[in-house]
């Protein structure tokens, strides 16, 4: 269902640019980030931001950044606006992302493009620390301290479903490699006196993502 991809798990929010289509001539980013901006410089498109802690600076290359409250999002643009929209992890920060993701389809156009983040709940040292009893935050990408929801791939991708946007991709933006977490004999990944596994071939990189990156569509009109 899901095109695997592992990549480093050092992740810029900025290198989510080269997910947006060279034809998207309107883009809403819902992180402020001046190297967002200037990796789309080049680009023939209007760039709009949206801050989510109720102020508004302004960044270079925005022409327009948005305050907005997470939890009851009520963006000052018209309906089926924007041509591609970046979300990177906030769906996580909301306590419920619904609102979030109807606002973010509502402007984005028909046959529109949406660029999401999400934090991987299943990555494998998550699992082992809540065998042995921990929930420590701020020690993985899906534990940081912000974040209120969790997440796995198929959740991921049915949540966007659940918003109205279609064909979601989803691949790992960053996770470990495999000899950063190899299988034992038994295709297990053994922390200390807890294994998972055994894990067939097809699941091991849910295991090693921390991230996944999820692409998908607003339904074309009619």
């Amino acid at each position: 269902m899901w095109a695997m991809k592992s990549l480093p798990a050092a992740w810029k929010h900025a290198e989510l640019a080269r997910y947006v289509p060279e034809t998207a001539r309107t883009v809403l980013d819902c992180t402020v980030d001046a190297t967002f901006a200037r990796l789309l410089a080049g680009r023939d498109c209007r760039l709009h931001g949206v801050a989510f802690d109720g102020d508004a600076p302004a960044c270079p290359g925005y022409g327009a950044v948005h305050a907005a409250d997470l939890d009851n999002p009520a963006l000052p643009l018209e309906a089926a606006s924007v041509d591609c929209v970046v979300c990177d992890d906030w769906t996580a920060c909301a306590r419920d992302p619904m609102p979030l993701l109807r606002e973010l389809t509502r402007v984005l156009s028909p046959g529109g493009t949406a660029v999401f983040t999400f934090p991987n709940l299943q990555y494998h040292r998550n699992i082992a620390g809540l065998a042995q009893g921990q929930w420590r935050t701020d020690t993985t990408q899906a534990l940081r301290r912000a974040h209120l929801r969790f997440f796995t791939a198929h959740e991921a991708a049915a949540l966007l479903g659940r918003a109205g946007l279609t064909d979601p991709a989803c691949q790992v933006l960053a996770g470990d490699r495999p000899e950063d977490a190899p299988l034992d004999p038994d295709r297990c990944i053994v922390h200390g006196r807890v294994s998972i596994g055994p894990i067939a071939p097809e699941e091991y990189p849910l295991f090693l993502a921390q991230q996944y990156l999820l692409l998908a569509k607003r339904p074309p009109a009619g």
